[in-house]
């Protein structure tokens, strides 16, 4: 009995490994499955795309950093620039300020007091300089429903100094002396009177026409010491800030303007940074619009 048992175990166990064998011949001779190229090409592009994320959320914040630094440096050169551009218009002593009323018989140097000249004759000629660099006209704006003037600090400027030299007492250095009750008084020229007006525009000069870093008139490079302007500022719309700023001072609408003659040029003065000229004149008679046509279409 014992023998037979033993002889079972030994078949069992001899089979087992036979099994095992038979197997392990099996599997070898079997075909390796191999993954399929598309998922390593899949599996390569994630592992490079997320790189590339990396890459650029990395170049993003430093971008978003350097963005944010010049910002704040823009703002703070924008704030300089803003401090230094409060004073958009002022007078310089040796600037030509003219009032010739009828009756004069030569034009005077200055007028101090104009106001008071309203009842020694009526105006005729009108003529005064501003410094400061002419500013278009900007066409009307809407933001958030409401329209705004974008150019109204730049005009309001120019009409305030326009108004302290003639309606206002001011020195030959261009500081008030008198400061009366002005502002209801009628404009410079009467509602019926038509008038002739020439502007001349010196624009301000850019630091590439200079020599070095200081602006001067006598540092102006040989090639670039010529007047003539090419600027992309429209002279109409020059002309359209001042004609618009005088109305309420020198007229009481620009209808009145029969006749409008303006000339842009670069600055040659001091520090060359720009400069507003204007005459008015009245036209009362044909006597003076055939002088005044005769002269406009013989300029050269």
């Amino acid at each position: 009995m014992r023998k037979n048992v033993a002889a079972l175990m030994l078949l069992s166990s001899g089979a087992t490994h036979c099994a095992q064998a038979f197997v392990q011949s099996y599997t070898k001779t079997l075909p390796v499955r191999r993954q399929p190229s598309w998922t390593i090409q899949r599996a390569v592009n994630d592992e490079s795309g997320n790189e590339a994320a990396s890459k650029k959320i990395k170049n993003r914040r430093a971008t978003k950093g350097k963005a944010k630094a010049s910002k704040t440096k823009r703002s703070s050169s924008a704030s300089n620039d803003t401090e230094s551009e409060e004073l958009f218009h002022w007078r310089h002593p040796d600037d030509p300020l003219v009032l010739f009323r009828a009756g004069d018989t030569e034009e005077p140097e200055s007028s101090r007091l104009a106001h008071e000249s309203h009842d020694n004759g009526e105006p005729l000629l009108v003529r005064f300089r501003i410094r400061g660099r002419p500013r278009p006209l900007q066409r009307h704006r809407t933001s958030r429903g409401f329209m705004y003037n974008p150019s109204y600090k730049f005009q309001t400027s120019f009409r305030s100094l326009v108004h302290d030299m003639f309606f206002t007492g001011m020195d030959n250095n261009g500081v008030i002396v008198d400061d009366g009750d002005c502002e209801d008084l009628p404009p410079m020229f009467a509602p019926d009177k038509s008038l002739a007006v020439t502007i001349a525009f010196r624009m301000k000069r850019p630091k590439k026409h200079f020599v070095g870093s200081k602006q001067e008139s006598g540092r102006l490079r040989e090639k670039d010491s010529c007047q003539i302007t090419l600027s992309k500022t429209d002279v109409d719309n020059l002309a359209k800030f001042v004609l618009d700023s005088l109305i309420g001072v020198m007229y009481e609408d620009d209808r009145q303007i029969i006749s409008l003659h303006v000339t842009k040029l670069f600055d040659n003065d001091d520090a060359c940074l720009g400069s507003t000229e204007v005459c008015i004149r009245v036209v009362n008679d044909q006597e003076n619009l055939d002088r005044l046509l005769e002269r406009s279409f013989h300029l050269f």
